[in-house]
């Protein structure tokens, strides 16, 4: 199993893969159902960047469809 989304090493594939999962588990609970899915985000809270730009992101949640 890799680590991230190419490899053992965090790349662009997971700054772009990251938005969209981490969306589609707050509406469809993706970690209940896929497994690999639910241990990859686990881990994006281990990179900065992700932490950073979930942060960011928080006041506008309330803007994101439903």
């Amino acid at each position: 199993m890799r680590t991230w989304a190419v490899g053992d090493d965090f790349s662009m594939a997971d700054c772009s893969a990251c938005p969209a999962l981490c969306y589609v588990n707050l509406r469809a609970a993706v970690r209940r159902t896929h497994r690999h899915a639910s241990t990859y985000l686990d881990r994006l809270p281990a990179a900065a960047v992700i932490c950073q730009s979930g942060q960011e992101a928080e006041p506008y949640r309330h803007m994101f469809p439903k």
